[in-house]
């Protein structure tokens, strides 16, 4: 029997040093290594943010889906304005085209049935009157002149048989298919209605026919009548002058405005779509055309909250639901999470009661 060297030197009497026992093991207590089990890292989330953050991951691709379809509508509802803007530009352009064609017509018609003879100026003031009878009220005068200037015929006699001065345009005229065409001016110069000049001029027979359009018929007939609720119409002349507006037309008509974006974006070309800023600061989805007819630039501009009034509400409206479903979910997460704990919560209870022998609990 193998005995410890503790045990041989207590029955021995012998007193044999600590680190001279064979066994090897030393009971001195600064050698007693204590094994220390590995600590465990606790969680710092419990349950119920958990399942909270599993319920942000679950709709997170829904917000992602919703913000996606969100801008692919934006796209669509911008497609969408520019080119009704670009088609009510258009339809526009080919108003005037209409009426400056039709004008167009009556003075080629009017220059061969006048009398170029001075001394016939009688005759001619009734043809031009009775011309005029018969024409839509968008026709204000016609007068034939002299290559001189001097007046042998006009629409518009006084009681006592004279002739006002006839002023077609102190401007230089915008010339398209051998018509000169003025900006809006008074008819007789300082009085008078404001009117287009629309001449034409035969140099065989020496004379020039004139005639004019009122700007407040053809403002009303082109502006108000035409373009949808909402839409800001703008004609601009090649030199930057606004010949018709339908927004404030008092404040803007006759006014030079090339230094400005929407004149800019039109500029030099025949038709086309731009985002811009209108006249008045207003952001615009603005679609323009050339009219044939006369070197005027027509443009039709769709304000830009209105024409995404419809994408941001349905966005809003979306985002409103998401909302609303992710709280729900966040509310029932919480909930259910309450019924898991519990039990556990009172299982763990029981367990720490039971450890400290406490034998008599029960749950």
């Amino acid at each position: 029997m193998v005995r410890s060297g503790g045990e041989i030197g207590r029955r021995e009497g012998l007193k044999i040093p600590w680190d001279k026992i064979p066994c090897g093991f030393d009971p001195r207590p600064e050698h007693i290594v204590t094994r220390q089990e590995p600590r465990k890292r606790v969680s710092s989330f419990g349950l119920r943010p958990r399942l909270v953050a599993l319920v942000l991951a679950a709709v997170a691709p829904f917000v992602f889906l919703i913000t996606m379809v969100a801008q692919e509508n934006r796209s669509n509802e911008r497609l969408s304005a520019e080119e009704s803007a670009l088609g009510n530009a258009r339809a526009l352009a080919d108003r005037i085209d209409s009426r400056f064609g039709a004008i167009e017509t009556v003075i080629l018609t009017l220059i061969h049935s006048v009398s170029p003879n001075p001394r016939d100026s009688l005759q001619n003031d009734k043809l031009l009157r009775d011309v005029l009878t018969e024409l839509p009220p968008g026709f204000a005068h016609f007068a034939v002149t002299t290559l001189d200037g001097r007046v042998i015929g006009t629409s518009d006699t006084l009681p006592n048989g004279h002739r006002r001065a006839i002023a077609s345009g102190s401007d230089t005229p915008d010339t398209t298919l051998d018509f000169d065409i003025h900006a809006p001016a008074p008819i007789f110069g300082a009085t008078g209605p404001s009117a287009i000049a629309v001449s034409h001029t035969d140099s065989s027979l020496r004379i020039r026919m004139i005639g004019f359009m009122g700007i407040d018929r053809l403002q009303h007939e082109l502006m108000r009548a035409s373009l949808p609720s909402g839409s800001i119409a703008t004609v601009v002349g090649p030199r930057g002058t606004v010949i018709l507006r339908s927004r404030n037309p008092d404040k803007w008509l006759g006014r030079k405005v090339e230094a400005s974006a929407l004149f800019n974006s039109s500029r030099g070309r025949r038709e086309g779509i731009a985002a811009v800023s209108d006249l008045e600061g207003e952001n615009v989805f603005s679609g323009y055309v050339t009219a044939r007819h006369v070197s005027w630039v027509v443009h039709v501009g769709s304000p830009q909250f209105l024409a995404l009034a419809k994408e941001r509400s349905d966005f809003w409206r979306a985002l409103g639901f998401g909302a609303i479903a992710l709280a729900l979910a966040i509310v029932l997460a919480w909930t259910q999470a309450s019924r898991i704990i519990a039990p556990i919560r009172k299982v763990v209870r029981d367990a720490l009661l039971l450890s400290k022998g406490d034998l008599s609990h029960r749950s």
